[in-house]
């Protein structure tokens, strides 16, 4: 199993308050498991990302950029749960699983390619859409988390 699919298969655990309230030690053993795995990850990402853009340099702009912020939403979690801060290590867990959302995302927009090239409605190639699809796989992911972190949030503040 790939660190990223460990991550991914045990971030959703993480995020569940009854898991964590019932389970605080496994959570935080978890967590740093997690943490662990998406650090890996997320370096072979762009090691190999960088190494083999089939999209060009958009592709590997995007790759750098994804790991980047995969990277600091990573760290700033870590940073604000050794500070004791709940709310902002939710928050920079919620949006670095959104960016580890990506590889899922990335296998529903390549079909949605295939299926619209084969329809005759895109007219460009695979390596031309890659590149854009290597940063859409992303990007609204991350869009939505913060939107919704930094929403739910003020909503909680104002109750």
């Amino acid at each position: 199993m790939t660190p990223g699919v460990l991550y991914l298969l045990g971030a959703p655990l993480q995020l569940s308050e009854r898991f964590r309230t019932k389970h605080y030690t496994l959570h935080r053993r978890l967590g740093r498991v997690l943490v662990t795995a998406a650090m890996i990850s997320v370096i072979l990402a762009i090691v190999f990302g960088l190494r083999f853009a089939w999209g060009g340099t958009p592709e590997a702009m995007a790759t750098a950029v994804f790991g980047s912020w995969f990277l600091a939403c990573l760290l700033l979690a870590v940073r604000a749960i050794r500070r004791d801060d709940m709310i902002n290590h939710r928050r920079w867990m919620i949006r670095s699983f959104s960016l580890i959302m990506a590889g899922v995302m990335l296998r529903v927009w390549v079909p949605i390619y295939d299926v619209l090239a084969a329809a005759g409605i895109l007219d460009f190639s695979f390596e031309t859409a890659y590149a854009g699809i290597a940063w859409l796989c992303w990007v609204p992911n991350l869009l939505l988390a913060i939107w919704f972190t930094r929403h739910r949030i003020e909503v909680a503040a104002a109750a």
